[in-house]
């Protein structure tokens, strides 16, 4: 079971740090205006997203072990069948979610445009020679 517990650890760890970066953006939307779209703020909502969207897989395969219909574990004996087919597939259900997420928000795409040395002083045809 160390395992077990060091993956819930985990998953509360994600969690609290997704608590912060979201609170830590509010800050920046409603006390500091002037900084509201600055470089910090996009890697801390960068940050959120990712955190997001690692919760949701982590909790998905999570529920994926818990309520696994050939796999009983010991917490859902007290369950009917049904009940542990239905959060099996809502699992399963939720990792496409997480997908689609992916998908929508870019979050990838946006965290490789934030380090990619085009952010930096842009320079003309000559210039770039010269340097």
């Amino acid at each position: 079971m160390r395992i077990y517990d060091s993956f819930i650890y985990f998953v509360i760890f994600v969690k609290v740090l997704y608590s912060t970066t979201y609170i830590t953006h509010l800050y920046f939307d409603f006390f500091d205006k002037e900084n509201k779209n600055s470089i910090i703020d996009q890697y801390v909502v960068n940050i959120r997203d990712s955190c997001e969207i690692l919760f949701i897989t982590f909790m998905s395969i999570l529920m994926i072990f818990l309520f696994n219909p050939v796999y009983l574990v010991k917490h859902t004996l007290y369950m009917n069948q049904n009940t542990r087919n239905l959060f099996f597939v809502f699992a399963i259900v939720l990792i496409f979610v997480v997908f689609q997420l992916i998908r929508d928000k870019n979050i990838y795409a946006n965290i490789r445009n934030m380090f990619s040395p085009t952010n930096g002083p842009t320079y003309g045809p000559t210039e770039r020679a010269s340097l």
